[in-house]
């Protein structure tokens, strides 16, 4: 069976005309490349080929004027507008319109109507609507708003004035121009004929045109439909053609969707991503001969980055007339990150800065530049920059050496500071250069590296428009303008454009004929789509001018749809069935009339209907356990020689496979900023203003005194405690204002804490603060011996009433319960979490007692358990503060012994253990 471009061919090839005096209108480049292959194999010897034109392209040289790019031309009008009205319109403001009007000036001249006779229809129409009852004059306001009404025509004559001079003119303008004496036009030419053929819905322009040049024996127009739908009146798929009446070969149509044996099955998805499984399961029943004839048709481009994937790989051949949108690239959320630092006038704020050189690109560029961005994150975090210092940070870049990087920076600060259009494009360019993809290589990333060309190119592009149109005022109109390019821009992916298996869009399918159809996203919304263009004309009056409705909208999506079925044999529709997120979650009603109405299968097509369900995943895959291999003993005792801290004792008890993870593998949280101080700041201010408040009573007897003098000072110590450990500049309103007096307020409460101690006849020596203890163990392990070095470091020492007290502050709350041990059974309680606070005090005061050779005792205090004072650790079973003395000292020994052991046993197994709440990387 033929398809439509090979009798097409077959036509032409019969034509009384020669090749070489004949030319070929087509719906696009996909169908002229099939035509080529028809014209060619219908052949013996070499022969020309016809001219094959599209219709705008054929209009566009019969007047012998320049289609203009839709963007230069919306910037001429919004030009056109601003000398017309002599105001400053912002760009951002007229962009909120301008384009609608544009598609409207367009309509107007496509359907030959009178703009005159238009606009005066509109204005009447909306005086009548602001019209009140009972009120002989309209108001200020409503005049105003009328105003806007009565500048349209003038606007229309001021900007095809413009067109004229710059001879550069939007579609309908061209098709106007060529209605009038279309025949001399077109002989202008030297074609003596023109097919037209595979077209469906033309305006009153274009058909004007053809209707002159088929009444002189100078075109012919053959329509690419069926008799079946087109002389079926309830079938929208035909209106156009309906309408046309004896224009081309409408009233001698093939009747091939009756005649043909077909098979459609239509499948309901779970999701999109079923659609794509659906689709594999189905190519997975055909071979690579057969997938020569069968087309993937995605009305629903987003879905392409899906499909592909899902594409079984037996098939060596597969060509794809779609292209990936540079917004589906990682491009574009970098471009985004970017102009996000110009949503404050003052400095850069953190998140987007912090967005953007974090940004993958930026990280994977190469790892000098991945190190160099690492300490630029270091800065930022580590002073709290919730508002970027440019100054300082240039400073700290320009010290890396790294030329180009410092480049980048000065242009971002200085476009950020700046905020005109040459800055800001000089930025971007520093920017692309900064994460130019590498072109080269086994890890050259083609797709990634064609996206930065479009995105250049289409920042380029802006570039000239900014300079031709000096326009744009705030940074957000160039992004909402170039993200309008970059959401027309694709990058083309290369394939057989004749052999294998197709994958096209909606349009790209029309005058094509496969065996095979998979459609995709026959929901409504989609098939037909339910966002249309919008119009400055109300529909009331776009149906008395015969302007384009919804209703013929949705007829030429009925036929695209419909035309796919003409010659096909097995066909698949599926659609997402009851997905709310997914436009309504509805099957088409082209679907629903195959299906309900019995079209079709009263003919030669058989209908079947099916669901397909997403299987649910499976429980989630375990991380498996593994064994102390050489490699993680080698590690462990790596680190113990280096150090063993309480906080890894209790890692270790309370989840192994988290201490593998934490201090093995060296895994650690990404530091972020802190714009509202967090609570562990806050304890570090707290730690410092004591710490600096007593560093020079270290080795005598604490008094009251010494207590007030300390709370004289400190509000400048919390200053400078802020200023080391956080940003003094985020402290004078809002939630950090009240946490500054969060943190004087706990300091006022352990302050009167001190003073009820000392004044209770109380004797307290003040010996070190922050002090580090240490201590090395050797423990025997098989064969070896390993010298594990323990650590810790008191926040205070004391001799309290004589005896050497371990003082821990927290900052969060502390009961007395989480310090209480059973001193015949701690060995067991210590590895429970809720006895983390006892482990690491125990262990502070084991360390104290083997630095110290003498008992010792210790405790906490708490800066929102106040009231309590100082809590001890306790022994539980006869409810007294416990010391730690030689005896109890060996036995804390004996016990890190037999845990570093059970650490390097070759046989332990490594786990997630599952009554551990609080792991950081196994859960």
């Amino acid at each position: 069976m033929n398809s439509f471009v090979e009798d097409l061919a077959e036509t032409i090839l019969n034509s009384p005309h020669g090749m070489r005096d004949i030319a070929v209108v087509l719906p696009g480049k996909r169908s002229a490349t099939f035509l080529k292959r028809a014209i060619g194999n219908k052949t013996e010897t070499a022969t020309w080929l016809p001219e094959l034109l599209t219709l705008p392209d054929l209009i566009g040289r019969m007047v012998g004027k320049n289609r203009g790019d839709r963007l230069d031309l919306v910037f001429e009008l919004y030009e056109t507008h601003c000398k017309l009205s002599g105001k400053n319109e912002s760009l951002e403001s007229f962009l909120a319109w301008g384009p609608t009007v544009l598609s409207d000036f367009n309509e107007i001249d496509h359907h030959l109507l009178e703009a005159r006779v238009v606009f005066k229809n509109l204005r009447d129409y909306k005086e009548i609507d602001q019209w009140s009852f009972g009120e002989d004059e309209l108001s200020s306001t409503q005049e105003k708003f009328l105003g806007f009404w009565e500048t349209l025509l003038p606007l229309y004559n001021a900007f095809h004035a413009s067109m004229k001079l710059k001879n550069s003119y939007y579609g309908g303008a061209l098709a106007k121009k060529a209605a009038h004496d279309a025949v001399e036009k077109f002989d202008a030419l030297g074609i003596r004929h023109v097919y037209v053929a595979g077209l469906n819905a033309l305006t009153p322009a274009e058909e004007r045109i053809l209707r002159k040049l088929e009444e002189v024996g100078k075109a012919t127009v053959i329509w690419d439909a069926d008799n079946y739908y087109v002389h079926n009146k309830v079938l929208e798929a035909g209106h156009f053609i309906r309408k046309y009446g004896t224009l081309g070969n409408g009233q001698s149509l093939p009747s091939k969707v009756k005649d043909i044996e077909r098979h459609i099955t239509i499948t309901g998805c779970s999701s999109s991503i079923t659609q794509a499984q659906q689709m594999a399961a189905i190519l997975d029943g055909i071979s690579e001969q057969e997938a020569m004839e069968t087309a993937i048709v995605l009305p629903d481009n987003g879905l392409l980055s899906a499909v592909l994937p899902a594409i079984p790989e037996k098939f060596s051949a597969l060509n794809v007339t779609m292209g990936l949108s540079v917004n589906d690239s990682p491009l574009r959320s970098l471009i985004f990150q970017f102009f996000r630092l110009f949503d404050t006038r003052t400095n850069p704020r953190y998140q987007p800065f912090l967005g953007l050189i974090r940004h993958p690109l930026f990280r994977n560029r190469d790892r000098q530049m991945e190190k160099a961005v690492e300490r630029i994150e270091d800065v930022v975090v580590g002073q709290n920059m919730v508002f970027i210092d440019s100054r300082l940070l240039l400073e700290k870049i320009q010290t890396f050496g790294n030329v180009s990087l410092t480049a980048l920076f000065e242009a971002l600060f200085e476009a950020t500071k700046n905020r005109t259009t040459a800055k800001i494009f000089e930025a971007l360019e520093c920017l692309l250069e900064a994460i130019e993809p590498d072109d080269t290589g086994e890890q050259k990333d083609e797709i990634l590296y064609q996206s930065w060309i479009l995105l250049r190119s289409n920042i380029q592009r802006l570039e000239r428009l900014t300079h031709q149109y000096p326009v744009f005022s705030e940074p957000r109109e160039l992004e909402r303008i170039l993200f309008k390019l970059l959401s027309q821009a694709q990058v083309d992916l290369l394939g057989e454009p004749l052999i294998g298996l197709q994958v096209m869009g909606l349009l790209e399918s029309r005058a094509l004929d496969f065996k095979r159809v998979i459609i995709f996203s026959c929901n409504e919304g989609i098939i037909p789509k339910s966002n249309f263009a919008e119009s400055m004309l109300p529909a009331d009056l776009r149906y008395g001018f015969g302007l384009p409705s919804r209703h013929e909208r949705e007829a030429i999506f009925a036929y695209y749809f419909y035309r796919l079925l003409h010659r096909s044999q097995d066909v698949h529709l599926l659609y997402v069935a009851g997905d709310s997120d997914y436009k309504s979650g509805e099957k088409s009603r082209y679907l629903q009339q195959i299906e309900s109405c019995a079209l079709l299968p009263k003919y030669k097509t058989t209908v079947s209907s099916n669901s397909v369900v997403s299987k649910s995943p499976g429980p989630a895959i375990p991380i498996p356990e593994f064994t102390n291999i050489d490699w993680i003993v080698q590690r462990t005792i790596l680190m113990l020689e280096k150090g063993l801290y309480p906080s890894a004792i209790q890692k270790w008890s309370a989840c192994k496979a988290d201490f593998f993870y934490r201090y093995l593998l060296g895994l650690r949280e990404q530091d972020e900023l802190e714009e509202s101080m967090e609570d562990n700041t806050l304890g570090t201010i707290v730690h410092f203003v004591l710490e600096e408040g007593l560093k020079e009573q270290q080795g005598k007897q604490l008094t009251v005194e010494t207590i007030d003098q300390l709370e004289q000072r400190m509000e400048a110590l919390i200053d400078e405690g802020l200023s080391k450990h956080y940003n003094p500049k985020l402290m004078d309103s809002g939630e950090n204002y009240l946490k500054r007096s969060i943190v004087r307020k706990y300091l006022e409460k352990i302050l009167q804490r001190e003073r009820r101690e000392l004044s209770s006849s109380n004797t307290v020596v003040l010996q070190k603060l922050e002090y580090p203890f240490k201590h090395t163990i050797s423990v025997e392990v098989g064969d070896k011996k390993v010298d594990v070095q323990m650590g810790g470091k008191a926040d205070r020492v004391d001799d309290f009433n004589g005896v050497p007290r371990i003082i821990d502050y927290k900052s969060g709350r502390v009961k007395a319960d989480d310090l209480e041990i059973k001193y015949d059974s701690w060995e067991k309680d210590l590895l429970r979490p809720d006895h983390a606070k006892a482990l690491q005090m125990l262990l502070y005061m084991y360390l104290a007692q083997r630095d110290m050779k003498t008992p010792v005792m210790g405790g906490i205090v708490s800066a929102k358990s106040h009231s309590a004072g100082f809590i001890p650790l306790k022994n539980a079973n006869y409810n007294s503060v416990l010391h730690v003395d030689q005896v109890l000292g060996d036995r804390v020994e004996d016990w890190v012994k037999k845990l570093v052991v059970e650490m390097l046993d070759s046989n332990q197994q490594v786990a997630h253990k599952h009554s551990a709440k609080y792991c950081e990387y196994c859960t």
